[in-house]
């Protein structure tokens, strides 16, 4: 009992009123203020349910083009600007493979230039009459494999280099590259947007058979 007293008034002297709460509303200031006897914790009865834990609710997805999704294959250790325009590159490829149009364009700056095999279109606006549906149609049914990528970042200005492999079929053709891809990017009010892009590939050799 001398224990849960000295605990009592211990704690007492640490939080005001404490001692207030446990006298008569109307207390005889001559008098000696009562000892209040603590009561001993008791455990919860069988029959009470504890309060269920609040889950927090899942976070909406971005816009496309509003934030890059990380990229699947950003090197360890990369700065938070190399993640940021690898995840630009991804979300454009992801696009193209959806046959999201507009995810396309919102990732191009409006003088983007697109060197395609050969080809030159010298905005968004002519990629978009231009190359774009034959590129949608075909990552839609060809599977690209990436092989190596790797990010430089210079002040607002970047650039991603990308080997991958493409297999499938496509117009009644075999598809069996390999490609390489530059992509320089810009950040502006708006984030980073792809202002050049440059596609080249050539067929892969035919693999030797295991001995």
């Amino acid at each position: 009992m001398r224990i849960w007293i000295l605990l009592f008034w211990s704690i007492a002297a640490l939080v005001p009123g404490a001692v207030g709460a446990h006298q008569d509303e109307t207390p005889d200031p001559a008098a000696t203020p009562p000892v209040a006897t603590p009561v001993p914790t008791q455990a919860p009865a069988a029959s009470e349910t504890p309060a269920p834990t609040a889950v927090p609710a899942p976070a909406e997805p971005a816009a496309a083009g509003a934030t890059a999704s990380p990229s699947p294959d950003a090197a360890p250790g990369s700065s938070p600007e190399e993640t940021a325009v690898r995840g630009v590159v991804a979300d454009f490829h992801r696009a193209l493979v959806e046959g999201y149009r507009d995810g396309v364009l919102k990732l191009l700056d409006e003088g983007a230039v697109i060197f395609e095999t050969g080809f030159v279109e010298v905005d968004r606006e002519q990629y978009a009459t231009g190359h774009l549906d034959s590129d949608l149609m075909f990552s839609a049914q060809v599977k690209r494999e990436v092989v190596h990528s790797e990010a430089t970042v210079a002040g607002d200005m970047a650039v991603v280099l990308t080997q991958s492999r493409n297999a499938g079929d496509f117009m009644d053709a075999k598809i069996n590259l390999e490609n390489t891809e530059t992509m320089v990017l810009r950040r502006g009010a708006d984030g980073w947007k792809i202002v050049h892009i440059h596609w080249s590939g050539h067929d892969r050799a035919p693999e030797s058979p295991a001995p």
